[in-house]
């Protein structure tokens, strides 16, 4: 983990379990605490000591072994879900495309998981439900992973795209934490960039707010292109007593060192 200047500017070598603990720790340090992962996939996210934290795992793979096997992109589960704590959504960064052929590159980059996304703007709009989902769930914050690609010689800011749409729902982002990866060879329609960085956006939110309506409103449309994000209104702020005594800002937030 290097540190610049009392905040982090990058996690070399180390795993996604790394990341996640150390934003705990810092920015969700209450227990007990109630966590939902959306995405749990082979649940590398949670392989570190969770004291006082209840996990409940969510997935659409049974092979993932999840607490419940769910597919989210339903309105049975719009209507249904009760809130949680915090919740963490990691869904696939990119797309299969249009090849039948299953690599483990495509595995690791969360094709696998995604399978019927063939593009971009498929992935974007699965972003757009899910975390629309997540904001409606949380009674105090959001974890979300994202990394921007390439595709069709084109550099696609799906980062800039989930900053905008947690904005939107009236979430205030907190801080971000930074994970490097290593080169891989790119056999994928959508690609990562060769400095692959993984960034997770971190919010603070309340639960009920536009989220469950945005998200529902996006799965009874269906893959489309992805929607614009909603504009943020006067009324969907946060109050800053949500923020007090957490030592953090709009613009930033303490180091995860």
């Amino acid at each position: 983990m290097q540190v610049t200047n009392g905040r982090v500017s990058n996690i070399f070598g180390g795993g996604s379990a790394e990341v996640i603990e150390a934003v705990f720790r810092v920015y969700f340090p209450e227990r007990p605490l109630t966590v939902l992962d959306m995405t749990v996939g082979k649940g590398v996210f949670w392989k570190w000591e969770r004291q006082g934290i209840d996990l409940t795992t969510w997935d659409k793979d049974e092979r993932c072994h999840p607490d419940r096997v769910v597919d989210w992109t339903t309105p049975e589960v719009m209507a249904e879900t009760m809130p949680y704590d915090v919740v963490v959504f990691d869904p696939p960064f990119a797309a299969i495309g249009p090849s039948k052929v299953f690599s483990g590159i495509a595995e690791r980059s969360g094709a696998r998981r995604g399978e019927g996304l063939r593009s971009i703007h498929d992935v974007w709009w699965l972003y757009y439900a899910g975390v629309s989902l997540a904001v409606g769930m949380a009674r105090q914050g959001v974890i979300v992973k994202t990394m921007n690609v390439v595709e069709s010689g084109k550099y696609w800011d799906t980062g800039g795209y989930v900053g905008q749409l947690l904005h939107g729902l009236g979430v205030t982002v907190v801080g971000h934490a930074y994970q490097t990866h290593r080169p891989k060879p790119q056999r994928l329609p959508q690609r990562s960039l060769d400095s692959a960085v993984s960034v997770y956006y971190i919010g603070r939110t309340t639960a009920g707010r536009r989220g469950r309506a945005v998200a529902k409103a996006a799965v009874d449309a269906g893959f489309d292109s992805p929607p614009a994000p909603p504009e943020r209104g006067q009324d969907d702020a946060i109050p800053q007593e949500a923020h007090r005594g957490r030592g953090v800002s709009d613009d930033g937030g303490p180091a995860l060192g």
